[in-house]
């Protein structure tokens, strides 16, 4: 968690605030009551079939996850 959070700060240090896209998706499969799923069908230009989309997350709940893990004594 601290590698990438540093990793982050480095890239985006221009930003005051960003979306970690990657942990979001991470987050959402590991813990899937911080997401919504529903079912689609992909385009005709793909082999069609169903999948599951992540179609909101729980922002709060998974900024809170990653920090209570990453910086667990600023959560107590």
């Amino acid at each position: 968690g601290a590698h990438l959070t540093d990793k982050w700060k480095a890239r985006f240090a221009e930003f005051e605030g960003w979306v970690m896209w990657d942990l979001a998706l991470v987050q959402a499969i590991l813990v899937p009551s911080m997401a919504k799923t529903r079912e689609v069908i992909t385009p005709p230009e793909n082999n069609q079939r169903k999948i599951r989309l992540f179609e909101s997350i729980n922002v709060e709940a998974m900024r809170k996850d990653y920090w209570s893990v990453v910086l667990p004594e600023a959560t107590k």
